[in-house]
């Protein structure tokens, strides 16, 4: 951990203004800060920071202590789905995700589910540019912002790392790594990683498992060029924890007895849509990055990366059905099935939504200087995404198992026709150019950057299941402007300022598809092809000081329009992404992040943010409105705050973090809200001597919300209204309580490290 002091030895790449590429060594605060020089808000994570982290930390955990980010896990080791984040008030469906060049959103629900990327050690930056994105990359729900996760290179000699960790919970992980060393003179280097890491579920029963490999290889050419591949798998096991409600978690604090609130353990003669087997989440992904920076000339560049993803995984959930009430879309069937399934009526399973995913694309860019003091962008992204999906209903015996999971094992009729409530296939295309332009004046002290994209987005697909819908298609056109300015007042103060407009395409699976109730027959879910995108225009002032102390303050003005809220409904028992239409919302706010430099050991570092976040229009339900126009924007808490204090002198070092978030509403009506809380990270560590080949050890203690017991971390089901409200048009409109996750209480981890 550095103190971040730049010298005149160091050297920041402004060419392209929106490009955050940094040498030299000026890393502030052990990684938490670093100097950036981009005209918009940017704070990164280095790998000191993420090293201080336990290796169990997921990405969402890793960026928790950003200005502005808003995170919540329901266990201490990322092992969790339902990790939430936001920035600036806007939910991770409205950030961009990338990962070495890829887009890392899921695209059919647009969730990152960032646990699958990487692992820790293979990590070298996470940055987060709030309310912006940068004009070259391939995203498309960037409203909110964009993450930005980048991979170590591999080492130029032979060596590697093993890392093991014990933790609370039954948390474990082991984590090896090797690193090939150039081979021979080609100046092809690569690495291997592989990492498996389990934990229980800290209320009731349940274990959830990762295994994980990464692999990356490069290759330079010599002129400057470098060709990555990068290669990333991950298959994870998820032991889900339920949804409760605010009047469930009180109850259970005041008791101080949790024991009502999880999945069943045993599962009863009774039968139940509550057994926690019928909630173990799977998935596996695939992902691939060809990253080719290639130097044409002293004035061109060009950029190009292929990419491929795949994603298989199972969304569970418990449900039963009456076998004289059963249907398949819209069509009524008789099941037939072994009358010992029967229990009290009703046949017991577990909802299984299998979805396989296929993504591939390329994303291209050429840079070129006109002149010292001119550079122009433009570049072109093409993805193709197809999705296949299937929900069957597969009988739970008396033991609560299942004979297995899928189609070969659903309950159907005596024709074979399965019951099924989605049953489709989706695809989408994006075509999308960009260019931008940065003109400089005064020596390159002012910079004014003017740049656009244009994207074509088209979604279509098939229904197979009997209803009103058998296909569909939409295609929605945006222009997306964009108009920075950067001025350098002294070496040591930078301005800038930027306007923004960014859109986010509505959710695939949640918006074009029509889902079915497999008890009713009728329309949980109806697609709607004439769905607009979300939009938003944003304006940023900013100040940075890099000095007798590190400043990165700014203020922020956001229009959106077509907001789209993140929430999750109960679909035949499994819990799937919703979304609820906000109409406009104006955001606006002032983030502030500051840094020491380090003495005798120590350093300070602290961000706050203060959140403005207002409705502006009236919700329609039905025939009539829930006045909201004025109302609190759900998930926007007013105040949060870091405070770290690091150490790091020699053999020993560690770091102590305050967390706090405000309470924010989970109402869009403001008659509820999920309370504020306050956490305590701590760290500490020992750099041991190096022994024979075992080189640089390290043994670690990590801390997790070391004060804080149980508590909310994020809301689960964003409700209009909790009690029912008169509309402005006179009617009653029936209010129904938002749904919550409990957040990991304390946990403690040990881990020793070792490169070789």
């Amino acid at each position: 951990m550095q103190s971040g002091r730049v010298t005149n030895s160091e050297e920041i790449k402004v060419t392209n203004p929106e490009e955050i590429v940094i040498t030299g060594t000026n890393r502030l605060v052990g990684g938490l800060m670093k100097v950036q020089r981009a005209p918009q808000a940017v704070s990164s994570v280095g790998s000191d920071a993420i090293s201080l982290k336990t290796p169990l930390s997921s990405p969402t955990q890793l960026i928790s202590t950003i200005p502005g980010v808003n995170a919540g896990s329901t266990d201490a080791y990322g092992l969790a789905i339902r990790n939430y984040v936001s920035i600036r008030g806007f939910d991770q469906t409205e950030i961009g995700w990338l990962v070495e060049g890829v887009p890392g959103i899921d695209p059919a629900t647009y969730n990152p589910y960032t646990e699958a990327y990487a692992d820790n050690e293979n990590i070298s930056d996470i940055t987060v540019m709030a309310g912006n994105s940068r004009l070259q990359d391939p995203i498309l729900n960037a409203t909110g912002g964009e993450f930005i996760q980048s991979i170590r290179d591999p080492s130029n000699t032979f060596g590697g790392r093993l890392t093991g960790s014990l933790g609370s919970f039954k948390g474990r992980r082991g984590f090896a790594r090797v690193d090939s060393g150039e081979i021979g003179n080609t100046g092809l280097t690569s690495f291997l990683s592989y990492s498996r890491t389990g934990g229980d579920v800290y209320i009731g029963p349940g274990h959830s498992t990762r295994d994980h490999i990464d692999f990356k290889a490069k290759k330079d050419w010599g002129n400057s060029s470098t060709s990555t591949l990068f290669v990333s798998y991950n298959d994870l096991v998820n032991a889900r924890l339920p949804i409760i409600t605010l009047a469930t978690f009180n109850a259970a604090d005041t008791a101080n007895d949790f024991s009502a609130i999880p999945y069943l353990g045993t599962y009863p003669a009774t039968g139940s849509t509550n057994y926690f087997r019928s909630y173990l989440f799977q998935r596996e992904t695939v992902m691939v990055s060809n990253k080719n920076d290639i130097t044409l000339s002293d004035t061109t560049s060009l950029h190009i990366t292929p990419y491929f993803k795949y994603t298989r995984s199972v969304s569970p959930g418990g449900t039963s059905v009456v076998p004289t009430s059963a249907y398949n879309g819209a069509t009524r069937i008789t099941p037939v099935f072994d009358p010992a399934l029967l229990v009290g009526g009703r046949i017991y399973a577990t909802n299984n939504q299998l979805a396989k995913q296929y993504q591939y694309g390329v994303n291209a860019f050429l840079e070129h200087d006109f002149s010292d003091t001119n550079h122009l962008i433009l570049g072109y992204w093409y993805d193709k995404w197809d999705d296949r999906v299937q929900a069957v209903l597969n009988p739970l015996n008396t033991n609560g198992e299942v004979g297995g999971i899928g189609p070969n094992y659903a309950l159907r009729a005596a024709d074979g026709t399965a019951i099924s409530g989605s049953d489709f296939k989706i695809e989408t295309e994006i075509n999308q150019l960009f260019i931008g332009d940065t003109q400089s004046f005064i020596d390159n002290r002012l910079q004014i950057t003017l740049g656009t994209k244009y994207t074509i987005y088209q979604a279509s697909g098939t229904n197979y299941l009997p209803g009103s819908q058998a296909g569909f298609k939409a295609t929605i056109k945006k222009w997306q402007p964009r108009l920075s300015v950067s001025f350098d007042a002294t070496s040591q103060i930078q301005l800038y300022g930027n306007v923004v407009m960014n859109a986010r395409m509505p959710l695939p699976i949640t918006t074009y598809v029509n889902v079915y109730n497999v008890s009713t027959g009728r329309p949980t879910v109806v697609g709607n092809t004439a769905a607009e995108a979300e939009t938003s225009v944003g304006e940023q002032l900013g100040l940075r000081y890099h000095g007798a102390f590190n400043l990165d303050a700014n203020l922020f003005h956001v229009k959106l329009q077509n907001k789209q809220v993140q929430s999750l409904q109960s679909i035949n028992g499994t819990n799937l992404q919703a979304v609820l239409s906000a109409g406009g919302v104006t955001f606006k706010g002032a983030t502030a992040e500051v840094s020491s430099h380090r003495y005798a050991g120590f350093s300070l570092y602290a961000n706050a943010q203060y959140l403005d976040a207002k409705l502006d229009d009236n919700l329609p339900v039905g025939t009539d409105f829930l006045p909201t126009r004025g109302k609190s924007m759900v998930l926007s808490p007013k105040w949060s705050y870091n405070l770290g204090l690091n150490y790091d002198r020699g053999i020993l070092f560690g770091s102590a973090t305050v967390k706090h978030v405000g309470s924010q509403f989970s109402t869009l009506m403001n008659d509820e809200k999920m309370p504020g809380f306050t956490t305590l990270d701590l760290s500490v560590g020992a750099r041991l001597p190096s022994v024979g080949f075992v080189q640089h050890p390290v043994i670690s203690a990590n801390f997790i919300n070391l004060t804080k017991g149980k508590y909310i971390a994020s809301v689960a089901t964003i409700q209009n209204a909790s009690n029912n409200t008169i509309g402005l048009n006179g009617s009653t409109i029936a209010g129904t309580k938002p749904g919550y996750y409990m957040a990991a209480p304390f946990a403690a981890t040990v881990s020793l490290s070792i490169d070789f």
